[in-house]
């Protein structure tokens, strides 16, 4: 592992840990910081921060020593699939604002239903969790490519950040190494800029490019407008 990805793996277990104090709830100002990093250099939370990514990248690297070879999802279905956790934001937005407006609240039979079910929602969700742990062991972050809408937020929000990730074309040398080794699938030796939505700033295709300086964080060039013939003297 290059010492980048060293780098970003003791950073996320700073923050894992930091997960069980009262860190978030001590300076909420953070969780306005992720959104202005995201802004400017894309879905960093995502890659050195969330804890449940963290936990799927361990179990990746202990599947890749169990399994010779890890799963991927093929390209055809890839395309359309990357869309359900966008599709699940817009759920969950729709629920919150139900929530604010759900008057239903202070019915008293309501709420008592809501006490009793609410050990069997978290007895799901340590299930479902554990079912994506197990399946992050033979696909890279499931949960990541497809369910997590926090992910979805910080993924469009990166669409106009200012630096990402460049591909120089002249020294590429077409290995494809760094679209094998993307845990979110995104299509990088075609690309001169990865502005992808999906990109969780994991630099593995950094790392593992076997041409240093061929991929690397940089400032976004805006393609200059042209002058017209007319403005030409």
């Amino acid at each position: 592992m290059e010492r980048l990805q060293k780098y970003r793996f003791v950073t996320q277990i700073i923050f894992f840990l930091l997960g069980f104090t009262a860190f978030y709830s001590t300076f909420g100002w953070i969780k306005f910081l992720y959104v202005v990093l995201a802004v400017i250099a894309g879905a960093f939370y995502c890659g050195w921060v969330c804890p449940f990514g963290m936990i799927q990248d361990v179990f990746g690297r202990i599947g890749s020593k169990i399994f010779k070879n890890k799963l991927r999802m093929p390209a055809v279905i890839q395309r359309y699939l990357i869309y359900l956790r966008y599709l699940l934001m817009g759920f969950f937005l729709i629920l919150a604002a139900n929530q604010i407006w759900n008057f239903s609240a202070f019915d008293s039979r309501i709420v008592f239903f809501r006490l009793t079910a609410l050990k069997a929602v978290e007895t799901s969700a340590i299930v479902i969790m554990f079912l994506f742990i197990m399946a992050g062991m033979v696909f890279d972050r499931p949960f990541c490519n497809y369910f997590c809408p926090e992910g979805a937020r910080y993924g469009l929000l990166s669409l106009v950040r200012i630096f990402s990730i460049r591909r120089n074309a002249d020294s590429c040398i077409s290995c494809n190494k760094c679209d094998r080794v993307c845990p979110m699938q995104i299509k990088i030796s075609d690309k001169k800029s990865i502005r992808s939505p999906h990109c969780i700033n994991c630099f593995q295709c950094i790392s593992n490019c076997p041409v240093k300086g061929t991929l690397r964080l940089e400032k976004i060039k805006w393609p200059r407008k042209v002058a017209s013939s007319n403005s030409i003297k």
